[in-house]
């Protein structure tokens, strides 16, 4: 599974068009950016800290079509891999959704721990290691 941070807005909005999902990324930089679930809340930290009202697209990645796998840059000269896709999203693919809340600390996340939404996002992590183990 693949994760996109989108705005409750702007996504209700693309529900209500029923369009295949197309940001302004896919004009300005040909691609939509997607996260692996274990890279969620450092991307919510880096680009997110101050948005609100935010919505995790959990979204299944076999149905997509030009995904890629690219090395982004990261400030301190590391290099870390995120997924992009090259064409509009088809809503079709988006499994669930899962509202992004700020914790105590103000920081950005998925819903707390105990939340059957959390529990949600946990299983997809699990899931997605299982896959990687059993494709070594």
């Amino acid at each position: 599974m693949l994760c996109h941070i989108i705005s409750a807005d702007e996504w209700a909005a693309v529900q209500a068009g029923g369009a295949p999902y197309a940001p302004p990324s896919i004009e300005a930089e040909g691609f939509i950016h997607f996260s692996a679930p274990d890279q969620v809340a450092a991307t919510l930290d880096r680009h997110y800290r101050d948005a609100t009202d935010l919505v995790l697209l959990i979204v299944d990645p076999a149905g997509l079509g030009d995904l890629r796998y690219d090395d982004v840059d990261r400030p301190d000269g590391s290099t870390e891999v995120f997924a992009h896709l090259y064409e509009p999203l088809p809503l079709e693919l988006v499994v669930t959704t899962i509202a992004v809340e700020a914790g105590p600390d103000g920081r950005r996340g998925v819903r707390p721990a105990g939340h059957p939404q959390s529990a949600l996002l946990e299983g997809l992590l699990a899931v997605l290691v299982l896959d990687d183990l059993a494709s070594d």
